[in-house]
């Protein structure tokens, strides 16, 4: 049976077609646009005019229109004529994209076509070939998709026998014309099959070039929304009806039929509210995960404002902070005052908010090409590096840097830092967990890890290190990243064996303050302190177990050339000077051990 022509688009190649709509929609919006833009230009030069012929009149009530007209209305107009410009822009690059894209769709679909044509001649041929093979037909596959096999099949008549010519010429003429017409069957078999295996590979091609047009499609849909979104044209929208969304291009310009869209999902709103507990932000992350609706694609297509709150939101999980402050990070490195915005909820107030600000996106993003320029080198190729925790606390950035997957590590470690620390220094302690990553690597390499350097707090400086102000203030923002972990694995991957918390100087003083506070729901394992500025001063081992696992630990450590660690941290018999009133944590049973790798030992005062 000779194979049938099937459906290509919504068959052969199953994914939601690229070709939607046409290019001429966004040229001819990106064409109003400009002409907008001209208008608006237009009546700049007759404001300018007006307020020069206003400014040879005298007048106290025209003196103040004209101040109006050059002090508003001019700077207004301008900065819309700037907006709707980068709005043509935008529409323009989208047209651009989508003809390219058009262009490259329909080579598919011709390809395709060549091929299957192909495929069915090659079908007839074998079918053909079935006579000389003395087979039966119903050795060629009738689906397109099924290719025969390229040894031809054997025949079911009994084998020729030999004889002698002499004995009888008819009978050996006749075999010598089957043994002639079988291995002409056999060639035209073998040549057919190949050619249908050849075009099915074609098409196996042409079927993920389609896909990848079909992502090219949406990636431009996205980057249409995102330019957009930092207009005045998507102030309007915004105001019109809420956030740009992602999806509503493609349906205004080429009439695409769109499934619901992700930003208008009932758990995502809820999870955007920012009312939830971490364990209640998992739970409807995972009821948005079992729905099958959304994936990455869908994370990476959601409006930079909605990426800005998950990159923050602790309890979802560390792949979807990832591509959210990934894509919130590169929108600063590329638009700062936009980035900030997105950051901090507001615009910079002043040069050093804004300078400070790139500071510290700058040093972050050198810290993830460092990290990431170690894997296959320093660290593992497996090795995921991942941004988590990018927002904002008491008015300073956070910010994360995972080396492993914090997903599915069955070991995981949190090294905070200590006074003085900042996002844009962050390279330096990412140096120092891979360190321990590397150990845990070497020391048990039957496990899986992840090592995560935060900066998760507004740190003191020198002369703030003896206030407890910072740490009380810390301690929800790093209860809640440390929650957000453990709550966002839920039942999906296998559970953590053991969870670690690093703690250095004041950053143990946080730490410390965040094990104690009310809102943890989650135990750790074990917490590490090193060079620590104390806890404070009603801190008892008890108050520390509501956050410490009872089978866990906690252990202190200091290096004997850190000048600054070696000041007591509380005022003991013979000392003149020291910290604060806070209390070491060996002097509620930590167990101590070396610095310079000697011994641990335990104590419960300090030598």
């Amino acid at each position: 049976m000779t194979v049938t022509y099937p459906v290509i688009e919504g068959g052969v190649l199953q994914e939601r077609s690229p070709i939607v709509g046409t290019p001429d929609d966004a040229s001819q919006a990106a064409h109003v646009l400009r002409r907008v833009v001209r208008q608006v230009e237009d009546m700049v030069g007759y404001v300018a005019q007006a307020s020069g012929t206003l400014g040879a009149m005298r007048g106290v009530s025209l003196a103040t229109l004209r101040t109006r007209l050059d002090g508003r209305v001019v700077p207004a107009a301008r900065a819309f004529t700037h907006s709707v410009a980068a709005g043509a822009q935008a529409f323009g690059t989208y047209s651009s994209k989508i003809e390219g894209i058009h262009r490259a769709a329909r080579a598919v679909v011709a390809t395709v076509e060549s091929d299957l044509h192909l495929i069915i001649a090659a079908s007839r041929r074998l079918e053909a070939a079935c006579a000389g093979l003395e087979v039966n037909s119903s050795c060629v596959p009738d689906a397109w998709h099924e290719p025969p096999s390229v040894c031809p099949p054997a025949s079911s008549v009994g084998a020729m026998r030999g004889g002698s010519e002499l004995d009888d010429p008819a009978a050996a003429m006749q075999r010598a014309a089957r043994r002639a017409a079988r291995a002409q069957a056999e060639t035209d078999w073998v040549g057919a099959a190949q050619v249908w295996v050849g075009a099915l590979e074609r098409i196996s091609a042409a079927q993920r070039m389609w896909r990848a047009l079909v992502e090219d499609r949406r990636a431009a849909e996205c980057a249409l929304v995102n330019a957009l979104d930092h207009t005045d044209l998507g102030e309007l929208i915004r105001f019109s009806g809420g956030a740009v969304q992602s999806g509503m291009f493609t349906a205004v310009l080429g009439g695409a039929e769109q499934s619901q869209d992700f930003a208008e999902d009932s758990s995502l709103q809820k999870i955007l509210s920012g009312e939830l507990s971490e364990p209640e932000v998992a739970a409807a992350w995972k009821s948005i995960r079992e729905s099958r609706r959304y994936g990455k694609g869908d994370v990476r297509g959601l409006p930079l404002e909605v990426l800005a709150v998950l990159a923050r939101t602790n309890g979802v999980p560390a792949w979807v902070q990832d591509i959210a402050g990934r894509a919130v990070l590169e929108r600063a490195l590329t638009d700062p005052v936009a980035g900030y915005e997105l950051v901090y909820g507001i615009r910079p107030r002043g040069r050093f908010a804004l300078k400070e600000f790139i500071q510290h996106i700058e040093g972050l993003n050198e810290a993830l090409i460092n990290a990431e320029g170690q894997v296959g080198v320093e660290l593992p190729k497996t090795t995921k590096i991942q941004l988590v925790n990018l927002g904002v606390h008491d008015g300073a950035l956070t910010a994360g840097i995972s080396l492993g997957d914090l997903d599915r590590a069955s070991h995981v470690g949190v090294n905070y830092a200590g006074m003085g620390s900042s996002v844009a220094g962050i390279g330096n302690g990412v140096d120092g967990v891979a360190e321990i990553f590397k150990e845990a690597q070497r020391g048990f390499p039957g496990g899986s890890y992840a090592v995560v350097m935060v900066i998760g707090y507004r740190a003191p400086s020198l002369w703030g290190v003896g206030s407890m102000t910072r740490a009380t203030g810390a301690a929800e923002n790093i209860a809640s990243f440390l929650d957000g972990i453990q709550a966002s694995r839920g039942t999906r991957h296998a559970p953590l064996e053991q969870f670690a918390v690093f703690a250095h100087s004041y950053g143990s003083t946080a730490v410390a303050e965040a094990l104690q506070h009310s809102s943890l729901d989650f135990k750790v394992d074990n917490v590490v302190t090193y060079g620590s500025a104390g806890f404070a001063a009603d801190t008892t081992s008890e108050g520390l177990r509501h956050g410490i696992k009872d089978t866990g630990r906690l252990y202190a450590t200091q290096a004997q050339k850190d000048s600054l660690a070696q000041v007591p941290i509380k005022a003991q018999e013979g000392t003149d000077f020291y910290l604060s009133d806070r209390i070491d944590p060996r002097q509620i049973g930590a167990v101590e051990f070396s610095a310079e790798g000697g011994q641990w030992r335990e104590t419960n005062q300090r030598s």
